[in-house]
């Protein structure tokens, strides 16, 4: 049975899933070492999202066509590649100094 089956449950994933964007990026805003871990459980959250919608990204499928979904899936794993880089070159260099 997928989580789907209850009106309630989407939108407090969705909501879920909106803190934590949120909360990621003000995290690694304020050059927080421990945002890219944020930006992973965001990442994975938004992942596991398109995955229970049956691989679809709030009816970007039907509207724009399955790319599209297939772009929001790499933006997740560049996002947090790209924020390990950030913290790795820039805020672990200045802590350091």
């Amino acid at each position: 049975m997928p989580i789907w089956s209850t009106s309630v449950v989407p939108v407090f994933f969705d909501g879920g899933f909106l803190f934590l964007a949120i909360f990621a990026y003000t995290e690694l805003m304020d050059r927080n070492p421990y945002a890219v871990y944020f930006e992973a459980i965001k990442s994975a959250l938004g992942m596991y999202l398109i995955y229970q919608s049956g691989w679809d990204w709030f009816g970007a499928t039907q509207n724009w066509g399955a790319w599209f979904v297939y772009l929001v899936g790499a933006y997740f794993v560049l996002s947090v590649f790209m924020t390990l880089v950030f913290v790795e070159k820039e805020i672990r260099l200045t802590v350091a100094n």
